[in-house]
């Protein structure tokens, strides 16, 4: 016999051992099912499909795929090695999948299809999470823009407020009120000459009259023009001084229809509304119900709105600033309407005038309420709508009267002069 037959006789030698092999390992397998249920490597059960699907090599012992892999892999870096349970030579290419119901497998192809799904699932979780953090993120950095864009409207950068600039009015430290008329953007000053030493006191025009109206020590009213001085209420007996007297202009929709002014006495406040009798104005009053030890009073016909304020006594520990509404001209119930009080410090020696600060129509641009803090030496910023203090800055000199300067403003902020003794100081808020 040549070479050649003997090679071709072991050959066939070795397939019918390798088929004898698996026939017994089938056979074994018929006789107990649990023994080709699980690999022998890892004892884990086989499955149907996956990455541990039944596999052999040639000998005829059965695997899961992926053990069996790493099996022969770990064995040798080149891929060949020896069968975990009879020793025999195998490699990767020896491997071969089975499909046969002799061996036993769980059926996982749904467990698959699902264990998919819930990849896909979870990776777009992942995407929509990443999402939602960048939104979260965007929404951050605008509500901190949000703030920084506040602190400008009211902070003025890094002060609450600023003092733009200071004008010395007299040297004899007697400034006493203000006044500004919108119209020629005109704000008038008292105060006593510096050349006299009588007990009165002149008026003063800044530059930017023809009427005042003004209140006594007494509680009268004086009606001033340059040619003549009407007096209203001029009862010489003693009485309560007024301290604060506002235009109320006629309106077809408020109460006092006509208009005429605010008169507050220090234990009185009321309204004298204008009439036209023969060709004469006079002036019936009509007593407000609210009570108080009263500072001054302001108005704004924009928004209807009325302050009041009131200095600490008796019962009320703390300054007050009451901001109420008048009624419609048809409604029903009291004609002015409390519609918020803000609360100051308890000190005040002297009588001091805050203001009521209109709305400019700006965007978040509200109603104000500016007054003088002797305690803390501070000028006070209240905010009507938002109902709270948004701002306090710093004075040096005590303010005696704030007034507002509609029209004018400094990068967008509203303007409002304070006079002290001896100087008027514009800040911007």
């Amino acid at each position: 016999m040549d070479s050649a037959s003997s090679s071709k006789t072991s050959t066939r030698s070795t397939a019918k051992r390798t088929l004898e092999g698996i026939v017994t390992i089938i056979q074994t397998n018929n006789d107990n099912s649990d023994e080709a249920s699980y690999c022998t490597i890892c004892l884990d059960t086989l499955t149907s499909t996956g990455s541990h699907k039944p596999v052999c090599l040639k000998c005829g012992y059965i695997f899961g795929e992926n053990c069996l892999i790493r099996w022969i892999k770990t064995e040798n870096d080149s891929g060949s090695s020896r069968c975990s349970t009879c020793n025999t030579k195998a490699s990767l290419k020896d491997i071969r999948v089975l499909y046969t119901k002799n061996v036993t497998v769980d059926n996982t192809a749904e467990i698959t299809a699902v264990e998919r799904k819930l990849i896909e699932a979870n990776h777009a979780k992942h995407l929509m999470e990443m999402e939602a953090e960048r939104w979260k993120s965007n929404a951050k950095t605008l509500d901190i823009e949000v703030k920084r864009l506040k602190r400008l409207r009211y902070d003025g950068h890094t002060e609450p407020a600023a003092c733009q600039r200071t004008f010395t009015v007299c040297k004899n430290q007697s400034c006493r009120v203000m006044a500004y008329n919108t119209n020629n953007r005109m704000l008038v000053m008292s105060h006593q000459p510096d050349t006299t030493t009588l007990d009165s006191y002149e008026i003063r025009k800044m530059d930017f009259v023809v009427v005042l109206v003004v209140g006594g020590q007494m509680g009268s009213v004086y009606y001033i023009d340059r040619k003549f001085m009407k007096v209203f209420n001029s009862e010489q007996i003693q009485k309560l001084g007024c301290v604060s007297l506002n235009l109320l202009p006629p309106s077809p929709s408020r109460s006092f229809m006509s208009g005429g002014f605010l008169k507050t006495k220090m234990d009185h406040l009321s309204v004298l509304e204008e009439t036209l009798d023969n060709d004469y104005y006079t002036y019936k009053e009509t007593e407000l119900p609210l009570t108080g030890l009263w500072s001054s009073t302001s108005y704004d016909c924009q928004s209807n709105l009325v302050l009041t304020s009131a200095r600490p006594y008796g019962p009320f520990k703390t300054s007050r600033h009451i901001v109420s509404k008048f009624a419609d001209f048809d409604e029903e119930g009291p004609i002015l309407t409390q519609v918020v009080t803000f609360y100051a410090g308890d000190k005040s020696t002297q009588l001091y005038r805050p203001c009521l600060v209109p709305s400019s129509g700006g965007y978040n641009d509200d109603s104000l309420v500016c007054c003088y803090d002797e305690g803390s030496g501070t000028i006070k910023v209240f905010n009507v709508n938002k109902k709270k203090n948004v701002n306090d800055f710093k004075v040096t000199d005590n303010i005696l009267d704030l007034c507002p300067l509609p029209g004018i403003t400094i990068q967008g902020r509203r303007i409002v002069a304070g006079l002290s003794k001896n100087s008027v100081s514009i800040f911007s808020v």
